[in-house]
């Protein structure tokens, strides 16, 4: 095992860089479905969900419900109901 210490995990340590929010990631992931797939962007997250389900991760399936949540308001063309507008 090379460049591994016994009984460890390798993990690299990057000291100016800190752990990114989830809800950052799933907004940068929203927009990255959004610029490829456009209008047809929370069908394809949707389709990622169901492979989630398909293969029994829940976890999965939960994050991509909500990445889908941020495509729908980032689609938005007006405000939910009871959102306001600055």
């Amino acid at each position: 095992m090379m460049g591994r210490a016994r009984g460890r995990r390798s993990v690299r340590h990057y000291p100016c860089k800190r752990p990114v929010p989830l809800s950052v990631m799933r907004h940068r992931l929203a927009r990255l479905m959004i610029s490829r797939y456009g209008t047809h962007a929370v069908l394809q997250a949707a389709r990622h969900g169901n492979a989630s389900l398909a293969t029994g991760d829940l976890g999965g399936l939960k994050a991509w419900l909500r990445v889908i949540v941020v495509i729908e308001r980032l689609q938005a063309t007006k405000p939910a109901d009871g959102e306001g507008v600055h």
